[in-house]
């Protein structure tokens, strides 16, 4: 599932019967929840790698997820393929291990949300016809 959060305050700003300007702030950020993997905490005891390893790669339809928490621990529930891993059920088992199941999916945010300002010229070349509109945005 594909979530969008979007935000926008704009304005408008009618200088003649013909000319107006417009524009505001805009916000928008990407995420997308993430089905079909069991997630553990208080895996860090376990954990022998170096500090700031990635040790779980989820492969998803936007791209690659990396977990940046060393005390999670994934394992996918039978779609296969999806986590890439050093640490697999020969390596470590976390039904035998004093690990914590997190029954609450996993929620990917792009880190690239947009904020921008647009600035929208608009001309009324024949009333109610037709219009003229010269665009220009600007992503801070």
């Amino acid at each position: 599932m594909v979530f969008i959060f979007a935000a926008a305050v704009a304005f408008n700003y009618k200088i003649n019967k013909r000319f107006s300007i417009q524009s505001g702030l805009y916000y928008s950020s990407l995420g997308q929840k993430v089905d079909g993997i069991n997630s553990f905490g208080g895996f860090q005891k376990y954990d022998y790698s170096k500090k700031g390893t990635i040790n779980f790669e989820v492969l998803t339809t936007n791209g690659t997820i990396y977990t940046i928490n060393a005390d999670v621990f994934l394992v996918a529930d039978g779609t296969g393929g999806r986590i890439i891993t050093n640490f697999t059920k020969d390596v470590f088992d976390p039904n035998k291990a004093s690990v914590l199941s997190i029954l609450t999916p996993i929620h990917y945010t792009r880190t690239s949300a947009t904020l921008m300002v647009p600035i929208i010229l608009k001309y009324k070349v024949i009333d109610k016809v037709i219009d003229f509109n010269l665009y220009r945005r600007f992503i801070l």
